[in-house]
C-alpha cells in the first residue's frame, strides 16, 4: 500500500507518534470531535468508512471499523487516517484486524501525504488477462495489463525490454468488452516490482475510446465490491 502514500515527518518519528496519540486520546475522550475516517485503496478502489477510538495502551490503539475496511486492512497490513485534527494525514500499521468484530488494533502511527489523491482520472486494477502492445517507429514490446484509466495504463513484463525509454511516443492497441482499442500512447515510468517490469503509459483517448475504458472501469468496479463483500463470512 505504501504505492497510495508517502510519510511527511513534522519533527522526529517519536515526537510524531506521540502527537498523533495524543490527538486520539483526546478524540476518544471526547475533547475533540470524531472526524476520524479511515482509507485504504483495494485493487485501486478507494475504501474510506468513519472509525472510532475505544481503547488505548502504549502505541497500540484499538478501533471500531466498518466490516468492509477491517477487510481491506487486514489484506494491505496498513491503513490512512484523516481528520481535521491533524496537521497531515496519518499513516498506521494493522497489527491486527477482527472482521467479525469489527475491530483493529493499529500501531507506528506517522504522518504522510496521500499520492493517490492526487491522481487525475479513477483507476482500477485488472486480474483477467489482457494483452497490450506498445509500438514506436523503431520498436514494439508487450504484455499483460495490470491497471487502466481513461488517462493511462499499465503493462507488465517478466523481463526489461530495453527497446523504449521513458519519453517515447508511440500507440497502444488492446481489446476490452470485445472492442478493438488503438490510442496514442507515451511511456512516463519503467518499475521494478517483485522481479517483473511495469510500463506505465499516458494514454491520449478520443470519446469513443473513452467511453469503452470507462464502461470497463465501472464493470472492474462492480467485481471489486463483490470481491470485497465475498471476504465477510
Amino acid at each position: 500500500m505504501s504505492d497510495y502514500y508517502q510519510i511527511v515527518p513534522v519533527g522526529t518519528a517519536q515526537t510524531d507518534s506521540d502527537a498523533i496519540l495524543a490527538t486520539l486520546k483526546a478524540v476518544k475522550d471526547g475533547q475533540l470531535a470524531n472526524d476520524l475516517r479511515l482509507l485504504n485503496y483495494y485493487h485501486e478502489i478507494p475504501v474510506s468508512y468513519g472509525a472510532t477510538v475505544d481503547f488505548i495502551e502504549g502505541d497500540m490503539v484499538d478501533f471500531g471499523v466498518h466490516q468492509h475496511q477491517a477487510v481491506v486492512m487486514r489484506l494491505e497490513k496498513s491503513t490512512i487516517i484523516k481528520s481535521r485534527h491533524f496537521p497531515h494525514e496519518v499513516i498506521a500499521n494493522v497489527f491486527r484486524a477482527d472482521i467479525t468484530r469489527c475491530m483493529v488494533t493499529l500501531t507506528k502511527f506517522a504522518y504522510g501525504v496521500v499520492r493517490a489523491e492526487r491522481r487525475r482520472f479513477v483507476r482500477v486494477a485488472v486480474t483477467e488477462a489482457v494483452d497490450v502492445v506498445f509500438r514506436t517507429d523503431t520498436a514494439t514490446i508487450g504484455g499483460r495489463m495490470t491497471d487502466i484509466s481513461v488517462g493511462g495504463i499499465s503493462i507488465q513484463q517478466e523481463k526489461e525490454s530495453g527497446a523504449i525509454d521513458v519519453g517515447c511516443q508511440g500507440v497502444a492497441r488492446l481489446s476490452l468488452l470485445g472492442t478493438p482499442l488503438e490510442m496514442p500512447a507515451r511511456l512516463i515510468k519503467i518499475l521494478s516490482e517483485d522481479g517483473q517490469f511495469k510500463y506505465v503509459f499516458e494514454l491520449d483517448t478520443s470519446s469513443r475510446e473513452e467511453a469503452v475504458i470507462s464502461r470497463f472501469i465501472f464493470q472492474r468496479q462492480v467485481e471489486i465490491i463483490r470481491e470485497l463483500k465475498d471476504h465477510i463470512v
